[in-house]
């Protein structure tokens, strides 16, 4: 019998049957937005660079009123301090120019990942700190993506971190939970929020990873 295309979404799509589009599409940006919040917990220093950055969410949810700037492959955002470069290639700054360095979700889409991670080592500051954020590639939505180049489990990560010469690295996973669960979630995003801080602040599709420029 043939299988229907994104049959891992069942579970999801039941009960947006009985959800307004308009209030799902609210309810999605709210977690959304919860989620990247929690993220600057992670960042230290007063000049950052999102490499990826899309259009700006994360920089505009700045909650310390921190110097960010952005990167990314195409134009998204009339943001003046996003520029467009390919960091696997050369990112448009000097040496030495940031504190933190964030890559959400984008480290998967490199067909270069050592090149990215070594030239964004080269605009860290001593001492600077790279926040990843990658899918977790045993969670089933991972291969619905048909951008992502290659999985990252914990192992690779750690690896290629190690490889490209950084220090005081930490990779965590989330808890994982059942996807009828995920589902009923993600219709109330302040209430997955405060189940997912309980059992831990990475969400169960995520891997994370914090390291250091010597």
């Amino acid at each position: 019998m043939e299988k229907t295309k994104y049959s891992t979404n069942r579970g999801l799509n039941f009960f947006r049957k009985f959800i307004p589009k308009d209030l799902l599409k609210r309810k999605s940006k709210a977690h959304f937005d919860l989620v990247l919040k929690d993220r600057w917990k992670f960042v230290v220093g007063d000049k950052i660079l999102d490499v990826g950055c899309g259009r700006g969410q994360f920089m505009e949810l700045n909650p310390n009123s921190k110097e960010i700037h952005g990167l990314e492959i195409e134009k998204q955002s009339n943001n003046l301090n996003i520029k467009i470069g390919d960091a696997s290639k050369k990112i448009p700054y000097p040496d030495n120019t940031f504190d933190s360095v964030t890559l959400f979700h984008v480290l998967e889409h490199f067909d270069k990942p050592m090149k990215a991670l070594i030239e964004i080592k080269r605009v860290l500051k001593k001492d600077g700190r790279l926040i990843i954020v990658v899918p977790n590639y045993s969670y089933r939505h991972f291969y619905q993506e048909y951008t992502h180049v290659r999985p990252w489990p914990k192992k690779a990560v750690f690896g290629i971190l190690v490889d490209a010469g950084y220090k005081k690295i930490k990779v965590y996973s989330g808890p994982r939970y059942n996807q009828i669960v995920t589902s009923i979630l993600f219709m109330f995003p302040i209430l997955r929020y405060t189940i997912e801080k309980i059992l831990g602040w990475i969400r169960p599709s995520e891997i994370l990873a914090i390291a250091h420029k010597e």
